[in-house]
C-alpha cells in the first residue's frame, strides 16, 4: 500500500508513518509518543497505557531476503536489550506494565525472524522472573506487526493529510511486453484508434498509429496491474473506483452506439476522455496526486478500448 504513496520512503518517514497509525489507532488508550532525545528511547517508540510498546525499523536499502533478516535480527536484538536495561528509564516516562512489544517494518521475508522473536520473549520473560523486572507484564509477548496491519490506519492518514496522496502515475514508453496482452486485445485497441484517427477521412498516419498502440497497450497492462494491488491493498478503494469506471464506462457507450456519424469520433474520444477525467478528479482529486487521476483516467479508457465497451465505426 505505502508503495502507492507520492512519498519516497525512509527511515525518518517511516517513524512518522508509525507514530501516526499508533496515534490514530490508541488515541483511546492514552497512546503517548516517546522522543529520541535525552539519553535516548529506552528502545520504544511510542507506548500506550493499556501495555503496548512499540519499535519500527526501515531498512537503509533493498536488502536480499537474508540480509534484511540479519538486519532486523540485529535491530530487534539491540531494543530488546534496552527494554530489559532500562527499567527505570521506562518506568520514569510512564510505562508500568508492558504486556505487548510490537517491533513495526514495512514487510519481513523470512520466518527466521519469528523464531527469532519467539527467543527474544523467552529472554524477557526470564530475565523478569530472574532480575525482578516489575515492569514486564507475567504474561508478556512480542508482536511483529507490517505495513498490512495497519491498513485502515494508513487510509485514514491519506484521507486527512494532503501530504499524503497515493500515487501511481507511472511513465509510458511505449516499450512493452507484447506477450502481457492478449490478441484480440491488442485487435481491438487497433480497430478503435484507427476509427478514431481516420475518421475525418484522413489518411492513417501509420507511425502515430503504432505509437498510440503501444501506449493504450501499455496502459492496458499497467491498468490491470495497479487495479489488482489496490484490489489487495485497498478494497475499498478498488470498490469505488470499479463503481465509477462501470456507470462511466455505460455512459460512454451509450454515446459512441447513438452516434450515427463517424466523422466525430474524434471529438467524441476527446469529450469522453475529458469528461471522465473530471469525474476522477470530483472522487478522488483529495487522497491522488493530479498525474494518478490522468494516468486511472487513461489506464481505464484502455480497458474499455481493449474489451466490447466505447466502439467507435
Amino acid at each position: 500500500m505505502l508503495k502507492l504513496m507520492n512519498k519516497e520512503l525512509s527511515g525518518d518517514l517511516w517513524e512518522v508513518i508509525c507514530d501516526s497509525c499508533y496515534r490514530i489507532r490508541y488515541q483511546d488508550e492514552g497512546y503517548q509518543k516517546v522522543p529520541p532525545t535525552h539519553k535516548g528511547d529506552f528502545g520504544v517508540e511510542g507506548y500506550t497505557h493499556s501495555g503496548i510498546v512499540y519499535q519500527c525499523y526501515y531498512p537503509e536499502k533493498e536488502y536480499t531476503d537474508d540480509e534484511l533478516y540479519k538486519k532486523q535480527r540485529i535491530k530487534m536484538t539491540q531494543d530488546i536489550n534496552k527494554l530489559i536495561s532500562n527499567g527505570e528509564g521506562l518506568k520514569s516516562i510512564g510505562i508500568v506494565n508492558v504486556k505487548e512489544w510490537h517491533f513495526v517494518v514495512p514487510e519481513y521475508r523470512d520466518k527466521r525472524i519469528l523464531k527469532h522473536r519467539t527467543d527474544k520473549k523467552k529472554v524477557v520473560i526470564d530475565a523478569k522472573n530472574n532480575n525482578g523486572l516489575d515492569y514486564i507484564d507475567k504474561d508478556f509477548n512480542i508482536l511483529i506487526k507490517t505495513e498490512e496491519d495497519f491498513f485502515q490506519e494508513i487510509n485514514t492518514l491519506i484521507n486527512l493529510e494532503n501530504n499524503f496522496k497515493y500515487d501511481f502515475s507511472y511513465r509510458h514508453t511505449g516499450e512493452i511486453n507484447w506477450s502481457d496482452c492478449q490478441s484480440e486485445k491488442v485487435d481491438n485497441i487497433k480497430r478503435k484508434l484507427k476509427a478514431i484517427m481516420t475518421s475525418k477521412g484522413n489518411d492513417l498516419d501509420e507511425d502515430r498509429f503504432n505509437r498510440l498502440i503501444s501506449i493504450y497497450v501499455s496502459y492496458y497492462t499497467k491498468g490491470i496491474e495497479i487495479l489488482n494491488q489496490l484490489r489487495i491493498s485497498n478494497p475499498e478503494l478498488y470498490e469505488s473506483i470499479t463503481n465509477i469506471s462501470h456507470t462511466f464506462k455505460i455512459e460512454a457507450q451509450v454515446k459512441c452506439d447513438m452516434n450515427l456519424d463517424r466523422s466525430i469520433n474524434g471529438e467524441l474520444f476527446n469529450e469522453i476522455l475529458k469528461d471522465f477525467e473530471v469525474k476522477l478528479s470530483q472522487a478522488f482529486g483529495k487522497i491522488m496526486t493530479i498525474t494518478s487521476v490522468a494516468e486511472l483516467k487513461n489506464d481505464l479508457v484502455s480497458g474499455w478500448l481493449a474489451d466490447c465497451p466505447m466502439d467507435f465505426r
